[in-house]
């Protein structure tokens, strides 16, 4: 299963929110089969970092996890100050790879 987490960060809260997200993938690493990633949204014309004046959206990537990672991963968010920075909170998804055919 893989756990993706977007939101919105303020241009102003971009400093502070990297140094949290690092904080936050360090703390979660042994819950996860690989590193997790921090993406920004780009414009696929250019390939440029991309989002309204003031603000970009960003992307948390966890690969391998399992069942209870997310509750976990929320909490330490929470705990780290991290969804404070944020401009209309974090949103988590989780996907699985598609059975093969039979």
């Amino acid at each position: 299963m893989h756990c993706y987490v977007y939101y919105r960060v303020a241009a102003t809260q971009a400093s502070a929110a990297r140094a949290l997200v690092e904080t936050l993938f360090a703390r979660m690493a042994t819950a996860s089969s690989a590193a997790a990633r921090l993406q920004i949204r780009c414009d696929p014309a250019t390939g440029k970092p991309a989002g309204v004046a003031g603000e970009a959206t960003w992307m948390e990537h966890y690969p391998g996890i399992s069942p209870g990672f997310v509750e976990q991963l929320e909490r330490q968010a929470a705990h780290l100050g991290l969804t404070s920075l944020l401009e209309g909170g974090r949103h988590v998804e989780c996907f699985c790879d598609v059975p093969p055919c039979a």
